[in-house]
């Protein structure tokens, strides 16, 4: 009786796990997968479903977007004609040279190599493409020649070609310049402005104009009072000059020289010419032309053998050190221990160059101690 009682317990126990177990699959998983399945099924069918019309769909998610322009710049022809007028410039300068080098004019043949080599030092680009080549203008101007011949040539002529062609190439670099400005073209106009700046800073010569200064022959006595006014002008741009940035100062510095070599055409007897032409000498020095700086410092002392200034040594210093002209700087060296004796340390420097430049130290010796002497 109690093994049959114990039996039928087990019996029970099983029969309602295994009625559980069945109840458990049979609803809550069949009915969870049907739901998500319809789910499933639905949103495919919308994804993947066709629009009636495509293009007005394309349109409408399109329709907030602004479309994309692109500039395309016209310059070719601004370039070429910046290009020829640039090479016409050259050819006349190295025309302009090889006629100075004819004639033996070492004055204004520096003044034209001096030109060249600013010019030659402007990196040299290529606008159109926008790019920097590996060679500067210097290569251009070599390229660019000359007519060769240079007898029968006037220097009137020549000169006034020049400074055609020359403004030629501004013009036409500057019209280059102010259509990149309109279109925006920023890196272009960058790298022109530079060309552009430089070329200013050449157009400093008057090639025409400085027969005056070529003459030894003038006496700086006379009193007048038209030379004195533009004496004090020249001196008051010249002093400002000297205050301002590198900039302003150039600029400055290049309007006093105009007023100098303005009075010395003008009043060449006046007793402030030989002012003139020494403070003329150191702004040419200042912007490292040696040539006109040489010439110039050497009529100061020509027109007024009495100035205060040193102008015998830094002639001679310019000759010496810059031109390589030995024997000229020697005599001036000479001439100015014996005649400059208040500046007490350029006459050292002096008497340490005769002694390295003369051939004969005997010589130099006997100059020396005859100043000292004095």
């Amino acid at each position: 009786m109690g093994r049959l009682l114990y039996l039928t317990l087990i019996g029970a126990f099983l029969l309602s796990v295994s009625g559980c177990r069945v109840v458990h699959v049979k609803a809550e998983p069949q009915v969870a997968g049907t739901q998500e399945a319809k789910a499933l099924e639905t949103s495919d069918s919308k994804e993947t479903q066709t629009p009636k019309n495509p293009q007005i769909t394309q349109q409408s998610q399109t329709a907030d977007k602004k479309p994309k322009t692109v500039k395309v710049l016209n310059d070719a022809p601004l370039y070429d004609k910046m290009q020829k007028n640039r090479n016409a410039y050259f050819r006349a300068l190295n025309n302009l040279e090889n006629y100075y080098s004819t004639v033996g004019n070492n004055m204004k043949l520096g003044w034209v190599r001096k030109e060249i080599a600013i010019l030659g030092s402007i990196p040299s680009y290529d606008y159109v493409w926008g790019i920097k080549n590996k060679a500067k203008l210097s290569k251009l101007i070599a390229q660019a020649g000359s007519s060769g011949l240079v007898y029968g040539f006037n220097e009137v002529d020549l000169v006034e070609d020049m400074v055609a062609k020359r403004g030629d190439y501004y013009n036409a670099l500057k019209e280059l310049g102010d259509y990149y400005k309109s279109a925006n073209a920023n890196r272009r106009l960058s790298m022109l402005s530079e060309e552009l700046k430089v070329l200013g800073v050449v157009s400093q010569y008057n090639y025409l104009e400085s027969s005056t200064i070529s003459r030894t022959d003038y006496v700086a006595a006379d009193s007048i009072d038209a030379a004195d006014e533009m004496y004090n002008e020249a001196k008051r741009l010249d002093s400002k000059g000297r205050l301002l940035g590198v900039a302003f100062k150039k600029t400055m510095l290049r309007a006093a020289l105009a007023k100098y070599n303005e009075l010395i055409k003008k009043y060449p007897t006046s007793d402030k010419a030989d002012d003139a032409a020494y403070k003329a000498a150191e702004i040419y020095k200042y912007f490292g032309d040696y040539y006109p700086a040489a010439i110039y410092y050497q009529r100061a002392f020509e027109w007024n053998e009495y100035t205060d200034y040193p102008a015998r040594f830094k002639a001679a210093w310019i000759m010496d050190t810059k031109l390589d002209k030995k024997s000229e700087a020697l005599e001036l060296y000479k001439q100015s221990i014996l005649l400059e004796k208040n500046f007490s340390d350029n006459v050292d420097i002096a008497k340490a160059r005769v002694k390295t430049i003369s051939k004969s130290p005997q010589d130099v010796s006997i100059d020396i101690n005859s100043s000292n002497d004095n």
